[in-house]
């Protein structure tokens, strides 16, 4: 037996801390996510969007995203084996909105596609520029993941 499946069948309190802190830190990008799509959600309902189809597609985006981090919370809190891969993935690298960044303790500049949301980016573009999306250069850190969400999406607006 894994350690996942032999983590799944202990108690709660058995399990190790590391592992709890994880989910509980995945539940709370879940929750700054889908604060930002109520921001999203609000900027679009007041006209405040670049286009309303944008606008209504990136709250939609956001909740979903929202949606699916609290799922891997959820699954890395019970030591699922499926949760590992895309809770790691997800304190990688972040892409959306055009924009492809590392994310690491602090934030890197990243690339933005030229073409924005009009048009977009392949797989060769990001491979293009990998080098700008992990560069370390001008990283911020993130104070809190609404604060990170605002930043991330400026060239937006």
């Amino acid at each position: 037996m894994g350690w996942c499946e032999d983590m799944a069948t202990r108690a709660t309190d058995a399990r190790p801390v590391a592992l709890r802190l994880a989910a509980a830190a995945q539940a709370a990008e879940a929750v700054g996510l889908a604060v930002a799509a109520v921001f999203a959600a609000v900027a679009t309902a007041d006209g405040k969007s670049y286009q309303a189809a944008s606008g209504i597609a990136l709250t939609l985006i956001a909740f979903g995203t929202a949606a699916g981090l609290a799922a891997f919370a959820v699954g890395l809190e019970r030591a699922r084996p499926w949760s590992r891969t895309p809770v790691v993935m997800t304190q990688l690298f972040v892409a959306g909105a055009g924009r492809f960044a590392r994310l690491f303790v602090g934030v890197t500049p990243g690339y933005v596609h030229p073409g924005g949301q009009a048009e977009a980016p392949t797989i060769d573009d990001i491979a293009a520029n990998i080098d700008a999306i992990t560069d370390e250069a001008g990283y911020y850190v993130p104070t809190s993941t609404l604060g990170w969400s605002a930043r991330y999406l400026s060239h937006l607006y």
